[in-house]
């Protein structure tokens, strides 16, 4: 599976303490081929963040997001891609159960974005967050998600109709 990883795992590893809990958020590339939902880390909740829906996967919840490709993802001031990522993190507080699987097409772009945002959100410093989405195959590079996160340092303000306490307590399982 291109992409795949628990995030919670990676950020950790890169930080070298516990800051997101292991085994609730998930990150890969498509989902098409997968034979069993333990492949992806058993999600209750799929983000498929593509422009093509997903095949049922048994018991998990799918929550569809296309974002049109004349958006570019990276440019989070947009008003297309604000209210995109806006949506996500919506459905986060008020529909996703844990785990949770986030995935595009590569589990590159859209993905990378969607968990930037979530884990800015949980005050993971930039640098973990640009470390830990270059662990992708296929990253456009550090400057990119650099570039993406820079409105989204005051989460607060960016995602001004979504109560963010509600989301940071179900990321982190409290």
């Amino acid at each position: 599976m291109r992409n795949f990883r628990d995030v919670g795992t990676f950020v950790n590893l890169i930080v070298g303490e516990s800051l997101v809990p292991e085994g609730r958020l998930y990150r890969c590339g498509t989902i098409q081929r997968i034979e069993s939902p333990e492949e992806i880390g058993s999600p209750k909740t799929i983000f498929n963040l593509k422009r093509s829906p997903d095949p049922p996967v048994l018991s998990a919840e799918i929550l569809w997001f296309p974002l049109a490709n004349t958006s570019e993802v990276y440019e989070t001031e947009t008003p297309s891609v604000r209210e995109w990522l806006s949506d996500i993190v919506r459905a986060v507080e008020e529909k996703a159960c844990f785990p949770a699987l986030f995935h595009c097409h590569s589990g590159v772009d859209r993905t990378g974005v969607a968990i930037g945002s979530l884990l800015s959100i949980l005050g993971v410093p930039k640098e973990v967050i640009v470390e830990e989405f270059l662990l992708s195959d296929g990253a456009p590079g550090a400057g990119r998600i650099a570039d993406a996160l820079g409105p989204l340092a005051e989460p607060n303000r960016y995602f001004r109709r979504v109560d963010l306490d509600v989301v940071r307590a179900k990321v982190l399982g409290e």
